[in-house]
Parts: C-alpha cells; sequence; structure tokens
C-alpha cells in the first residue's frame, strides 16, 4: 500500500549549515498494514522546485520517524526542500541553507 507521511522537519524558517549534520523527521502515525518499498526509502534534495542530483539518506526503513543527514556544500539559498521516497514523494516546506558559496 501507498504511505505518503507528512513531513515534520525542515519547515518554513528552518536553517540548516553547509557541512552540518541536521535531522529529518515525519509522522509515521498511521502507516497502512503493508508498505510497498518499506526498506527503500531515500531523501533528496531539492532547489527552486527542482531535484538535485544529491541523495541525502538511502535505503531506510521509512517507519523510522527521522533520520540524521549531513548537509552538501551547496549554494546558500532560500529556496530548498527536501523530497521523501517511499513509494510516494513527498516534499517539505522550504527552508534556508547557508554557509555555502554565494553567486
Amino acid at each position: 500500500d501507498i504511505f505518503d507521511p507528512p513531513i515534520l522537519s525542515p519547515t518554513i524558517g528552518t536553517t540548516w549549515t553547509v557541512k552540518t549534520t541536521q535531522t529529518v523527521s515525519w509522522d509515521t502515525s498511521n502507516p497502512p498494514d503493508l508498505i510497498t518499498g518499506r526498506n527503500h526509502s531515500s531523501i533528496r534534495l531539492i532547489k527552486g522546485g527542482r531535484q538535485l542530483p544529491v541523495v541525502l539518506a538511502d535505503e531506510f526503513d521509512i517507519l523510522l520517524g527521522k533520520i540524521e543527514v549531513e548537509v552538501p556544500w551547496v549554494t546558500e539559498g532560500d529556496d530548498y526542500a527536501i523530497i521523501l521516497f517511499g513509494d510516494s514523494g513527498n516534499w517539505s516546506k522550504t527552508f534556508t541553507i547557508k554557509g555555502g558559496p554565494s553567486y
């Protein structure tokens, strides 16, 4: 079955700094009994509505509810989001990453 858990963190107002460890969390309170791809989840980085070739976490159990990720060296911006892939994609609210190069 499809499981599309809402992302709790990061959210609007969140600021990450490059090369720090941050926690991504999502709500696992109402999962279906059988989840397609349960242990093959991944978290990807989005900038300006476009998916970047950056995988923050891969091959984990979506029922964990949270996972720590290292913020990659990316340009500063306030238009980042993450997408949680389990058996469907779920986008976070936009947030800021600072500490990288600004262009």
